[in-house]
C-alpha cells in the first residue's frame, strides 16, 4: 500500500495484494490459483464523522476447485 495524499483532515491511498498458489488444493490446502487486487482506500476526518472508503476488485486464475 502506498500513501499518494495525505492532508491534516484526509488521505488516499492505493494498493495491491497477490496470493501465489500454494499448497494443495485437492487437499484442502489452498486454491491452486494466483489471485490479484487491486484497492484504493479514502479516509478522512470531518470533527466526530469520520468516513472511510475502500474499493477494489479481485481477479481469479484458473482452479480445479472452481466450476464451469
Amino acid at each position: 500500500k502506498v500513501t499518494i495524499h495525505r492532508s491534516p483532515h484526509a488521505g488516499f491511498a492505493l494498493g495491491l495484494d497477490v496470493k501465489l498458489p500454494t499448497g494443495d488444493e485437492m487437499n484442502l490446502l489452498g486454491t491452486g490459483s494466483t489471485a490479484v487486487q487491486p484497492y484504493a482506500v479514502w479516509s478522512a476526518s470531518f470533527g466526530a464523522f469520520s468516513p472511510h472508503v475502500n474499493a477494489g476488485y479481485r481477479w481469479n486464475g484458473a482452479s480445479v476447485l472452481g466450476s464451469d
